[in-house]
């Protein structure tokens, strides 16, 4: 029976339980586990004691069946796998601190990782709005360039027409110095000459009013004989329907008189109103208002109605009854 007690408790047993717990040991240090398994393991440790207690108690009780050597022996081993136990159980207890430090360190990693998630979002945003903006700008910049070329071509052409307005106006400059020497020429000669200048107007509708004129040879100038070729003399305007207006001119005129009259030619069938006849003189001294008439009796000529003389002298000035 003894003998049988010391094969059931041989070292293989020993050897059995410490292969084990090595075995645990490099699981837990080689596969780093989360609280709860951590709490397996040290469960794992605390059953191994428990048995390692049970051994003991055990070998105790076999203290006196079994040959001193091999108690010693087994009793050496079993020491050593308290010793190793105790080893395990502080290891696991420092592992597990720096598990639990490690663990709030990941959760603190963590907590940084989601908040720079959310920088990284915001600043994909950002950047997607500057890039938006970047478009804009650059649509922006594109019209703008658009704009610069169209108003340089604006201005280019506002030159080349500033250019030629340029060179106009010096032509025109040119003319007006001419004309302006033409006119006081032309001031000049009139001022020496004795021209004349009748000229009558009404307001009336559809009348026809006739300006006459009797030149000191005796000439008539009115809508039937505008000229006397070769004497000095012209009816330039003549209108036939009113409102309207009549002109006589003579560039120089012949000394003596020149009778003035007015005649209503036709009414026209405008018998509501009568013609009220204004005019002025014009000549080389100035101008002679013609005395305001209203006509009647339209269409017979010995109902023409005398207005003025002009009587020239031999000196070219003029005088007005």
């Amino acid at each position: 029976m003894a003998k049988k007690e010391i094969n059931i408790f041989s070292v293989s047993i020993l050897d059995l339980l410490s292969g084990a717990l090595g075995a645990v040991i490099i699981l837990y240090i080689i596969i780093p586990k989360l609280n709860q398994e951590e709490m397996d393991l040290l469960d794992e440790v605390k059953a191994l004691q428990q048995q390692s207690q049970s051994i003991e108690q055990i070998l105790q009780n076999l203290e006196n069946s079994i040959p001193k050597e091999v108690f010693e022996e087994i009793e050496e081993q079993l020491n050593q796998l308290k010793k190793e136990i105790d080893n395990l159980q502080a290891t696991i207890e420092s592992l597990a601190g720096k598990v639990e430090e490690l663990q709030r360190q990941l959760a603190d990693c963590e907590n940084n990782v989601e908040q720079l998630n959310e920088q990284i979002s915001q600043l994909e945003q950002e950047v997607s709005e500057l890039k938006n903006q970047l478009q804009d700008c650059n649509e922006q910049q594109a019209q703008l360039r658009k704009q610069n070329q169209q108003l340089s071509d604006q201005n280019s052409r506002l030159s080349q027409e500033n250019q030629m307005l340029q060179e106009q106006n010096n032509r025109l400059t040119e003319d007006l110095e001419s004309s302006q020497e033409k006119l006081e020429d032309c001031e000049n000669e009139l001022r020496d000459s004795n021209f004349m200048v009748v000229n009558i107007r009404w307001e009336t509708q559809k009348h026809d009013v006739d300006l006459w004129v009797i030149d000191p040879n005796g000439n008539k100038y009115y809508w039937k004989e505008k000229e006397h070729l070769p004497y000095r003399g012209t009816l330039t305007l003549d209108d036939v329907d009113g409102p309207g207006l009549e002109v006589f001119k003579v560039l120089k005129a012949y000394t003596g008189q020149y009778k003035i009259y007015y005649h209503f030619f036709d009414a026209h069938e405008n018998l509501t109103t009568l013609p009220e006849v204004e005019g002025e003189i014009f000549y080389n001294k100035g101008a002679k208002k013609l005395p305001t008439k209203t006509l009647t009796n339209p269409g017979k000529e010995s109902q023409a109605v005398y207005v003025m003389t002009v009587t020239v002298a031999t000196d070219g000035s003029f005088t007005f009854n």
